[in-house]
């Protein structure tokens, strides 16, 4: 009988490298320790991302991403392991939630529910430009869990380890192997709802979009899948209730690229109409019309195409690390020879990914805020442009 061969790492230098990137993250976080406040913020994040780049060489040299290691076999761990990610995600969110409030921005998160709770109605009795998601998420995170700041900690982290879940068993229908597909559904999080740490449009969009893109893809593939068909529909719900500068775009990308097709069509036209109906179904609920949103977007609809709040208020180490990633991200969209000639010959996947990858830029250049926050979003747009067309098997395990 023939002996399977045990697959060993080609390459032994990215162990030592590993280790060295390691400690300069403890190092960077030394000296975040001791920082000034204004630097303190930039040094913190900066150590995290080398401790993330180390445990990313650390993988790859053992060859983790390409099989799984042999104590992950077990589906019962899969499942611990799992269980234990997703409780992490919200006891990290709850820690670093309740260790800042951002004064004047984040009244809103007090003073809108407040309202709402005795009784105001949002975009009629006082006015309102933020997302209606954001909106709405912060008036029932203080209903269900009492007017407090932490209501709405606890609510992001409810969130973000739903998201978290969701992500994963999407990348694992689309057959990503099970550590690819917990570190990507980590790192989604990690770099939107974590990196906040509290309930905003920003990281909230960000991350809804991630799922939406998702969504989108798993739909295009399996078309005719119930379970992608209800992923899509409420995916698509929760993406019009975000920033319509990254909302809006996604949506008619995505809705424009799956009408083009006859094997989507039927299906995309009428799931659409389902979550539009479920939308205007949610604002009727909260008592608000259609045209209360709009004309409330339409009185800050210039600054969706502003730029002033590119690279705003970020340090000079951010603002050059923040176009660096976001180049390097984007790469893969010129230099990937398979990608390219996909995208040339009309195909419909390629296309999805270059308007995921479009709507992450154009939150990157529009958005006021940490600049990390739209990488996930390009990052996958880039992975699936290049990648084997995914979903061709289904995974066995959880």
């Amino acid at each position: 009988m023939k002996q399977k061969t045990k697959i060993e790492p080609q390459n032994s230098w990215p162990m030592p490298l590993s280790l060295v990137v390691m400690l300069a993250a403890l190092v960077v976080y030394g000296l975040a320790v001791n920082a000034a406040p204004e630097t303190k913020h930039a040094y913190t994040i900066f150590a995290f991302g080398l401790a993330g780049l180390s445990v990313a060489l650390f993988t790859g040299g053992k060859g983790w991403l390409g099989t799984e290691p042999a104590l992950l076999q077990n589906p019962r761990l899969k499942v611990g392991v799992l269980a234990a990610v997703t409780l992490s995600i919200g006891l990290t969110i709850n820690f670093f939630g309740m260790r800042q409030f951002g004064g004047f921005d984040h009244s809103v998160l007090v003073d809108t529910p407040w309202r709402m709770i005795h009784h105001q109605t949002v975009c009629r009795d006082f006015p309102n430009t933020f997302p209606i998601g954001f909106v709405l998420g912060a008036y029932y995170a203080n209903a269900l869990f009492g007017a407090s700041w932490h209501s709405n900690i606890l609510w992001t982290a409810l969130y973000a380890m739903a998201l978290f879940g969701w992500t994963y068993w999407i990348l694992r229908k689309l057959s990503v192997g099970f550590f690819p597909a917990l570190i990507l559904a980590l790192s989604c999080q990690a770099l939107t709802n974590i990196l906040a740490s509290y309930w905003w449009y920003n990281s909230i969009t960000a991350s809804t979009g991630i799922l939406f893109a998702l969504s989108a893809i798993l739909l295009f593939l399996r078309p005719q899948e119930r379970s992608a068909q209800i992923s899509y529909t409420v995916a698509l719900l929760l993406m019009a209730m975000m920033k319509p500068n990254v909302g809006g775009l996604m949506i008619l990308g995505v809705t424009t690229t799956l009408l083009s097709s006859p094997a989507h069509r039927r299906q995309a036209l009428i799931l659409s109409v389902l979550a539009f109906l479920l939308f205007v179904a949610v604002l009727a609920a909260n008592h608000l019309t259609l045209g209360d949103l709009l004309s409330n977007y339409l009185s800050v609809s210039g600054r969706l195409f502003s730029l002033t709040h590119f690279l705003q208020d970020l340090s000079v180490e951010e603002k050059v690390f923040s176009i660096m990633t976001m180049a390097l991200i984007l790469l893969p969209f010129l230099l990937c020879p398979e990608g390219v000639r996909a995208l040339l010959r009309g195909e419909r996947l390629q296309v999805l990914c270059v308007f995921f990858a479009g709507a992450a830029l154009y939150g990157f250049f529009t958005n006021g805020e940490l600049k990390w926050m739209d990488f996930p979003l390009a990052f996958l747009g880039a992975y699936f442009y290049c990648a084997p067309r995914p979903g061709a098997s289904k995974p066995t395990n959880p």
